[in-house]
């Protein structure tokens, strides 16, 4: 599954953790979770790199350190990209709630 996907906020915070493992093996290229802000902004140290092969059960973690707030009705997209056999990733988000 490649494209953005998105997630409305209801509340103000920051995100503080990123945790994403495999459902499906990754393919021949490397796969990406590329976390974005409401403006659409990278959030820094907070993309997830799953490498080319990786099997199945496979966990990486981020720690977004900028780029990473959001108010009430922000709208968090997270980004995916590899190819059309870039494997199938779950992903919990942490956060601080700011309000």
């Amino acid at each position: 599954y490649v494209g953005d996907f998105k997630i409305l906020m209801p509340f103000a915070g920051t995100v503080t953790g990123i945790y994403g493992f495999l459902d499906k093996a990754v393919g021949a290229a490397d796969a990406l979770v590329t976390p974005k802000n409401n403006a659409g902004t990278t959030m820094t140290s907070g993309v997830l790199t799953f490498t080319a092969s990786d099997p199945k059960g496979t966990a990486e973690t981020s720690t977004p350190s900028a780029n990473n707030t959001f108010i009430a009705g922000d709208v968090l997209t997270f980004t995916t990209s590899g190819g059309s056999a870039a494997g199938v990733a779950q992903l919990s988000i942490t956060y601080t709630r700011t309000s």
